[in-house]
């Protein structure tokens, strides 16, 4: 069996470069984790590929974006992103966006790329008829 990522659907350094331009194309939302006692907000974009990924909005990008399109998360779908690849004091790669003056994507027409289609192994059943009597116990 092939392992598939549990995180496939989210953002990381390593889907993305400096100067890339991400779409988002659904509204951000919050998340509020009881156990961290703390807020996140996520938002879909496309990548440059086409494909869809959830990405995490740190405070001070939200706060950018606000700025600069407003604070309702509504007014920031189809708005584009430049990606800048940041490093940590701990040294963790990290992912930091900023605000463009693109113009606005109809996010309606927007359609995810293709995910890849897997491939399968079939089981072949046995199609003879099993006679009662045959059954030992």
């Amino acid at each position: 069996m092939k392992y598939v990522s549990t995180n496939s659907g989210i953002l990381a350094p390593s889907m993305v470069k400096d100067g890339d331009r991400i779409i988002i194309i659904e509204d951000a939302y919050s998340t509020f984790s009881a156990a961290k006692q703390t807020t996140y907000w996520n938002a879909k974009v496309q990548l440059p590929d086409g494909s869809h990924k959830l990405a995490g909005l740190m405070e001070s990008v939200c706060d950018a974006f606000a700025a600069k399109w407003g604070d309702e998360t509504s007014a920031w779908t189809g708005h584009t992103a430049i990606v800048q690849i940041k490093t940590s004091k701990a040294g963790n790669p990290y992912i930091m966006l900023a605000p463009t003056d693109d113009a606005v994507v109809n996010v309606q027409k927007i359609e995810a790329a293709p995910a890849p289609v897997a491939e399968v192994d079939t089981i072949e059943y046995p199609e003879e008829t099993i006679n009662p009597d045959d059954i030992p116990f």
